[in-house]
């Protein structure tokens, strides 16, 4: 099989969701980030999903039991795209994503709170959990 080439639109599969949040925070078109992770112990070659506020919610697949085909894993990926691409959820499965990888975006989320802007008790982010959750 041919290496697959930034020309060619580019197809991975998020996993791991049951770890997190399950499928809660997600919809077709939901923005992900996309973000290499060297500190991972288990693989070497890890790419974190993430989302704005919630943080990490899964992995790029990156083996054969765990991967769609007809997407890339993981280590495939990895020296195609920057740290940090853009990808977008386009399919949803029991528990997979199917999301549409755009090297050249690499998004950036800041999230400020400020004392006046925002009163948050130490329950917000407890009650946060708890929306995913059902």
């Amino acid at each position: 099989m041919a290496q697959p080439t930034l020309d060619e639109a580019l197809y991975v599969t998020i996993t791991g969701m049951n770890h997190y949040f399950d499928l809660a925070p997600f919809d077709i078109g939901t923005y992900l980030l996309l973000q290499k992770d060297p500190t991972n112990v288990h693989d070497d070659e890890a790419i974190a999903a993430m989302l704005p506020v919630i943080g990490k919610v899964g992995y790029v697949a990156n083996n054969t039991w765990t991967k769609a085909r007809g997407t890339l894993s993981a280590g495939r990926l990895y020296n195609l795209v920057p740290d940090k691409s853009l990808a977008i959820v386009q399919f949803m499965l029991k528990d997979q994503l199917i999301a549409r990888v755009f090297p050249e975006f690499a998004p950036t989320w800041e999230v400020v709170l400020k004392r006046n802007e925002a009163a948050i008790n130490e329950d917000f982010f407890a009650e946060l959990q708890t929306r995913f959750e059902d």
